[in-house]
């Protein structure tokens, strides 16, 4: 899926283009994939890989058992899930970058804890994702191609202040643009995406 990657080096009046290692991007799941975009674009942490998750009935979004031991059948599917920071509560309507997900309490863990969202199959988080970027000082260049063979997206992301540009390659927006931003940021991530704000008042509950 990854079409090519690289980095620009300005040296004087000389440019030159480094090779960036794919680390095998186009092979990996969704899931995997998503889970590299919370580590390494938003800089947040897993807390664990299987935690069980699944759709809420009333509301249908995608949200983590309060326990390790599914507590209702609906969290029928081990998802990787996030920590929260003390300091943040998700909530959906407001939070672009987490849309269609949950908050829950988890006792075991001390945490309250969220599933990694489905970045790479859903083209409104991936849009979300662009912004996010783009805020943070990325350029982004989107290609869609028309027919004929070959993947049918291709997005390059060049980083801050002349910093070095990765392009990825694939047959859905969504998945061309997780696979460019990991490869455009290596690492902890951009910037912290939580910031500090109030914590609600019934937090200590252990509910939503």
């Amino acid at each position: 899926m990854v079409g090519l990657s690289g980095s620009r080096e300005l040296l004087g009046k000389e440019q030159r283009i480094v090779a960036v290692p794919i680390s095998e991007l186009s092979g990996l799941a969704n899931r995997e994939l998503d889970t590299l975009v919370v580590e390494r674009v938003l800089g947040l942490e897993v807390v664990a890989r299987d935690w069980p998750c699944g759709p809420e009935p009333e509301c249908g979004l995608w949200r983590a058992s309060p326990e390790r031991e599914p507590v209702a059948p609906w969290y029928h599917t081990p998802s990787p899930v996030i920590r929260l920071p003390d300091d943040r509560w998700v909530d959906e309507s407001e939070d672009p970058l987490f849309r269609g997900v949950m908050a829950n309490y988890a006792e075991e863990l001390d945490a309250w804890i969220v599933p990694v969202p489905f970045y790479s199959v859903d083209p409104g988080l991936a849009a979300a994702l662009v912004e996010y970027l783009r805020a943070a000082g990325y350029e982004i260049r989107i290609e869609a191609r028309g027919g004929g063979s070959g993947p049918a997206y291709s997005v390059t992301v060049r980083g801050p202040a002349g910093g070095r540009e990765v392009r990825a390659a694939a047959n859905t927006f969504a998945r061309a643009v997780c696979e460019a931003a990991v490869l455009a940021v290596p690492g902890s991530g951009v910037a912290k995406h939580f910031q500090t704000s109030p914590a609600p008042a019934d937090r200590e509950s252990g509910g939503r």
